[in-house]
């Protein structure tokens, strides 16, 4: 098993990796809001550095037209100290808003504001401070904008000392961060790349193993029913099988059904179409023509699927199947020849069989009193033998004709059949009380003689094991497997039965399981049942346990699933 280790830790890596970096951005995003308040801050403190200059200004153009006025006596010069004080006290106001979380700078304001207040009015002006005792009004004022100039330098000089501090922690971090995560990123990357590595070493393995089968595995996509097509993927190996190129496959799907076989393409796209229609799995055998002119088989078999995207996705292979069809083939003519050998043979021997029977009969009629017990015990014997041999050729002919009949589908009553072939066992043992119960209705698709055949075999054969039952029962009926829907036909009794372990011989020419001694039989009968089965496309099977009966079951091929 692949150690799951490197994936683990490549996880763990990224994660701690993530973690960090969301530390890191937190952390930044402290410092950047941060240094927005203390940008704010420095902003705050040039605006009121601006307006303490303006105050002076002001302060220092009514002090100038004071004393104009008092050197001229011009009035116009009183009104300007005036408006100018107006400007002061105004600036003043703007001050103190600005300086509102700043008590120190509030009192100084209000002082200036006392003092511009008394001296324009004319009254005596007090000293704001005692070191200032005897100072005019314009150096008292100039030092208490001076003081208040100082403080906003000083909290300036302090809002950018903290900047820069948390600006160089911040410095600091990014780097511890930086390395940590370079520490936990390289092995992580490192994982990736050897689980990289091991993905791609495990790929090109798959591609070796697809592209060595001897069967091409492929996946496509199908739209529209069919009319738009796509290649998902196929093996390299696509010649092996079929006579275009992967990339002829991956240009143009359709180039798969261009290189059937004429007589062979409408029934595989009308095969496929169903397929998509049922999404049940496809599975057809057709020709192709290579560039060679040599004709080969083909086995295709997929499953669908229905995608998210409403398409539907084949997933399926190809296999070169011709050996096996000539295989086939031959095998189908040898059992031909043995058939028409098996016919021959047993056709030929009715003539000497029928001579020596003839014979032995007159040789009966003519000297049966002049021979003694043994003599007649020995040609007794032989009599019994060819009457023997004369079933035996009887149902090797049978079977042998069941193999080479041509086969006719029609409706057939299974219930008429069955209860007319127990009417004529009936009278050739009128001595004998059997139950025979028939279920009404019974219908199958097959040839109306081979399926009589059959029926009459199987009855035959519960009619001739009940013979020692004092209360005979033989049933004939249809029953659904368990296996699906399918629904076969059986024929029980409540006879002899006999061993399962046994069964594999039931259909075999020949073979008995009970002695001929106590039922006779010519072993053939069964082979004859299965060779009927087969040629329809069904099948034959029993069930029984020795002293409880027996019941066979047999299936007519696919059209019976039709037939209720």
């Amino acid at each position: 098993m692949e150690r799951t280790w490197p994936r683990a830790a490549m996880h763990l890596s990224f994660a701690a990796a993530a973690g960090l970096l969301l530390v890191l951005w937190a952390s930044l995003y402290d410092v950047a809001v941060k240094g927005q308040a203390a940008s704010e801050s420095v902003g705050h403190t040039q605006e009121v550095l601006n307006e303490i200059a303006r105050a002076r200004l002001h302060f220092a153009l009514a002090d100038s037209a004071q004393r104009s006025w008092e050197l001229t006596g011009i009035r116009k010069h009183l009104q300007e100290r005036d408006a100018e004080v107006a400007r002061f006290l105004s600036v003043l106001e703007h001050l103190k808003a600005r300086t509102a979380e700043n008590p120190g700078q509030q009192a100084r304001v209000d002082r200036l504001r006392g003092l511009a207040g008394d001296w324009a009015r004319g009254g005596p002006v007090p000293a704001v401070e005692a070191s200032m005792v005897g100072a005019t009004v314009d150096e008292q004022v100039q030092h208490m904008t001076e003081a208040l100039r100082g403080e906003e330098l000083g909290l300036l000089a302090q809002r950018q000392g903290s900047a820069l501090e948390r600006q160089q922690q911040a410095l600091r971090f990014l780097g511890v961060a930086i390395l940590l995560s370079l520490l936990i990123l390289v092995p992580a990357y490192a994982v990736a790349v050897y689980q990289a590595g091991v993905r791609r070493a495990a790929e090109r393995r798959l591609s070796d193993l697809v592209d060595n089968l001897p069967i091409v595995v492929w996946q496509m996509k199908s739209w529209d029913e069919g009319r738009r097509r796509r290649c998902v993927y196929v093996g390299e190996n696509t010649r092996r099988v079929r006579d275009f190129s992967a990339e002829a496959m991956r240009r143009d799907p359709r180039i798969v059904f261009r290189t059937m076989a004429a007589e062979d393409r409408r029934r595989v796209q009308e095969a496929a179409l169903e397929a998509e229609r049922t999404l049940q799995p496809f599975d057809q055998r057709y020709r192709v023509t290579g560039a060679d002119g040599v004709q080969r088989w083909v086995h295709s078999s997929a499953i669908l699927r229905r995608e998210a995207d409403g398409s539907i996705l084949w997933t399926g292979y190809w296999a070169d199947i011709t050996p096996q069809k000539e295989l086939e083939q031959a095998l189908e003519r040898a059992n031909r020849e043995l058939e028409a050998f098996s016919y021959s043979v047993s056709h030929d021997l009715r003539a000497p069989l029928s001579t020596i029977d003839g014979f032995s009969h007159e040789l009966w009629a003519r000297a049966h009193a002049q021979l003694d017990d043994r003599s007649r015990h020995f040609l007794t014997r032989i009599r019994a033998g060819v009457r023997q041999m004369s079933v035996l050729i009887d149902g090797l002919l049978a079977l042998a004709t069941v193999s080479r009949a041509e086969i006719w589908h029609e409706l057939v009553d299974v219930s008429a059949l069955a209860r007319q072939i127990a009417a004529e066992l009936q009278e050739s043992t009128p001595g004998r009380r059997v139950e025979l119960v028939v279920q009404p209705g019974l219908q199958a698709m097959g040839d109306p003689r081979l399926v009589r055949q059959l029926l009459a075999n199987l009855i035959g054969n519960a009619w001739k094991f009940t013979a020692r039952q004092e209360h005979a029962r033989i049933e004939v009926g249809r029953q659904p497997l368990e296996a699906g829907s399918e629904r076969a036909f059986y024929v029980s009794d409540n006879g002899v039965g006999f061993d399962m372990a046994h069964a594999r011989h039931l259909f075999s020419p020949f073979q008995r399981l009970h002695p001929a001694a106590d039922f006779q039989g010519s072993g053939i009968g069964l082979a004859t049942v299965q060779r009927i089965a087969l040629r329809h496309g069904g099948r034959v099977w029993a069930q029984a346990r020795p002293g409880e009966g027996a019941t066979f079951f047999f299936t007519l091929g696919p059209s019976a699933k039709r037939i209720n």
